[in-house]
C-alpha cells in the first residue's frame, strides 16, 4: 500500500478532532501530521504532532509535508476578539498553511469552509470565506475540496449559547427545510467529519469540487475506515 501522510490543521477543534481520530483508525494513512497551538492530550504510534506559533509557520514550513490536508481552522468574531482577529485566523493562518503545503506539493486541499461563503457577501463572515476559498484555489492544488456545512452541531469546550439555540430552532425545524433551503439544515460534526474524511479517498475527486448539505451526507454514509489487518 502507498504510503499516504495527513495533515490536520485545527485538530483540538470540535471537527477537526474528530477528523484527527478517524485518520488515527484508518490504515490508509501511515502518517498523521496535527498542526497545533498547544500539545495535544493524545498519543497514537502513526501521529505527530507539530506544536507551533501560527505567527511563525515558516519555521515548521518544512515539516507540513502531507498528500492530504484537512484545513478545519475556524473561530468566532466573538472568542477572535472582533473582525480583525476573525480574519487573521480564519483567512491568515488558513491562507499560509495552503500556500506551504501547496510549496511542499500536497495532491488535495480539504478546506472546511461555511453555507454563504462569497467573496461578494454583504456579510463580514461570508466575505472572508469567500476570500478564502477564491485564493486557495488560486493555488492550484491537483485537488481541493470545499465544505459548506451551515450551523455544525456538537458539544464544544466554549459555550456558544446563539449558535445552541440556533441549533435547537434549526433542529427542530430542517425536515421542513427542502429545495433551494436544504442547504441550510444543520450538520453534525461527526458526519461532516466523515464526509472530509471520505472526499479524501474518492478515487472519482475532480479538481475543484464543493459540497453542501446533501452531498456532505451522502460522503458521510459512505465512509468506511481501512483497518488495519495486524
Amino acid at each position: 500500500m502507498k504510503r499516504r501522510t495527513a495533515l490536520v490543521v485545527g485538530a483540538t477543534g470540535l471537527v477537526g478532532s474528530h477528523v484527527l481520530r478517524l485518520l488515527l483508525n484508518d490504515s490508509r494513512w501511515t502518517r498523521v501530521l496535527a498542526l497545533t497551538r498547544r500539545p495535544l492530550a493524545i498519543s497514537h504510534p502513526r501521529l505527530t504532532n507539530i506544536v507551533t506559533d501560527f505567527e511563525k509557520l515558516d519555521k515548521v514550513a518544512r515539516r507540513l509535508k502531507a498528500d492530504d490536508v484537512f484545513c478545519c481552522l475556524g473561530t468566532t468574531l466573538r472568542e477572535a476578539g472582533g473582525r480583525a482577529g476573525f480574519h487573521k485566523v480564519d483567512y491568515g493562518y488558513a491562507m499560509a498553511v495552503a500556500r506551504l503545503t501547496q510549496e511542499n506539493h500536497a495532491h488535495h486541499f480539504l478546506l472546511l469552509s461555511a453555507q454563504g461563503a462569497d467573496a461578494r457577501s454583504l456579510f463580514f463572515y461570508n466575505t472572508v470565506k469567500g476570500r478564502l476559498e477564491n485564493d486557495v484555489l488560486a493555488l492550484n492544488f491537483e485537488h481541493l475540496t470545499v465544505l459548506r456545512p451551515s450551523l455544525i452541531l456538537g458539544q464544544r469546550p466554549q459555550r456558544r449559547w446563539s449558535e445552541q439555540l440556533a441549533g435547537k430552532i434549526l433542529g427542530a425545524i430542517s425536515p421542513l427545510l427542502r429545495g433551494p433551503l436544504v442547504p441550510l439544515r444543520p450538520v453534525a460534526y461527526e458526519a461532516l467529519a466523515a464526509a472530509m474524511v471520505q472526499a479524501a479517498v474518492d478515487t472519482a475527486k475532480t479538481h475543484h469540487d464543493v459540497l453542501s448539505f446533501k452531498r456532505i451526507m451522502e460522503y458521510a454514509s459512505q465512509y468506511r475506515p481501512l483497518l488495519s489487518k495486524t
